[in-house]
């Protein structure tokens, strides 16, 4: 008897660097064991999850959170703090709607933080903060701009003493595509600023890689505006039958330099 976890994937999946996988948590009881059926308790789930990966101490990082209860729903909060090793509060924070949010954080070498949530009912939940590298990079995306995406890699001291002769690259990717775009941190600057204009970003979800020669150290998921129109004069019919295969006809209107991304499900003739 006990807690078992269920993680589904198929190797399609294997084909993007996103993690797709559910993971779903089930309780297994053996009946040949007396059980006593423990009481309903709605637990939580508080995660905390550094912009870019990892956390870089001495410099300004972000963590985004998320509380989610046992039945998978987002909990909503006022109060939330990060406490250092002396119980005092080094940053406030609050939750949106759905039990997500964001904030700033600069920890100091050495220390160690964790985080508490005072639900509404008075019911607390806490959560530690992962563990601070001591060198490093840290990044924070502003995706707030019309025109823009704003990139702002941040460091400390001690990483400036190793860093006057590395190459570092931003790489945008999203599947088979991508752009390379050189980065320029230099000997003294503790932060660095950089701005991508829309058309240099894809269309949907990309991927911001920051590259230290050919070692990835930094990682972070953007969305940009899909550009263009959804067609709705899409004509689709069968054509032919052969064995486990159908072969169709898809039309769409014809105009000159206009490209159309279609995507295909194929689904059992009796699905509701």
């Amino acid at each position: 008897s006990g807690d078992y976890y269920i993680r589904v994937s198929t190797n399609w999946m294997n084909n993007f660097i996103e993690n797709d996988a559910s993971v779903s948590k089930i309780k297994l009881i053996n009946s040949e064991r007396l059980v006593d059926r423990p009481a309903d308790k709605i637990g939580y789930d508080f995660q905390l999850l550094p912009e870019g990966g990892h956390l870089v101490s001495d410099t300004e990082n972000t963590v985004g959170f998320k509380l989610v209860n046992s039945q998978g729903l987002g909990v909503t909060f006022d109060e939330g703090f990060v406490l250092d090793e002396a119980e005092k509060v080094v940053v406030a924070f609050s939750s949106n709607s759905l039990g997500m949010g964001k904030f700033d954080l600069t920890p100091l070498s050495g220390k160690e933080y964790r985080a508490r949530v005072i639900l509404k009912g008075g019911e607390e939940v806490s959560g530690v903060l992962p563990k601070i590298n001591t060198k490093g990079l840290s990044i924070q995306v502003n995706n707030e701009q019309k025109d823009s995406l704003q990139l702002t890699l941040n460091t400390n001291r001690a990483t400036l003493r190793t860093i006057k002769s590395q190459l570092y690259y931003l790489l945008v990717h999203q599947n088979q595509r991508s752009k390379i775009i050189p980065l320029s941190i230099g000997a003294d600057q503790l932060s660095t600023r950089v701005m991508l204009s829309r058309g240099e970003l894809y269309s949907g979800i990309n991927v911001l890689t920051v590259f230290n020669g050919n070692t990835p150290v930094l990682e972070r998921l953007v969305y940009n505006d899909v550009q263009g129109k959804i067609v709705d004069h899409v004509q689709v019919s069968e054509l032919n039958r052969k064995k486990d295969s159908l072969i169709m006809s898809v039309s769409v209107p014809r105009r000159s330099n206009v490209s159309y991304d279609l995507s295909i499900s194929v689904l059992p003739g009796e699905t509701r």
